[in-house]
């Protein structure tokens, strides 16, 4: 997230539609360079290797940086965070 958050800074991508399609830069267009083909995507078949990020959209996980909250890989748990908590006392 840091890399693409100074990767989107320096090309001056900070625009709100730049914003919300930039995570296709790590994701569908990585795979598609990668050639991974029916190997990459959510479908019925596929290895299930996937990020949670713990954000409502694409433009908010860039916005917040947001950490992952559950890592999958061949369709089992190795990662798993439980969300930060701010407790305020007075």
């Amino acid at each position: 997230m840091r890399v693409l958050d100074a990767g989107l800074h320096i090309c001056h991508m900070m625009g709100y539609d730049d914003l919300q399609r930039c995570l296709d830069f790590v994701t569908d267009n990585s795979a598609k360079a990668l050639n991974l083909g029916n190997r990459y995507g959510i479908a019925v078949g596929r290895p299930a290797n996937l990020v949670i990020l713990d954000a409502e959209n694409d433009y908010e996980a860039v916005r917040k940086q947001a950490k992952a909250r559950v890592s999958i890989r061949h369709g089992k748990i190795i990662m798993q965070r439980v969300p930060e908590q701010l407790i305020y006392q007075a």
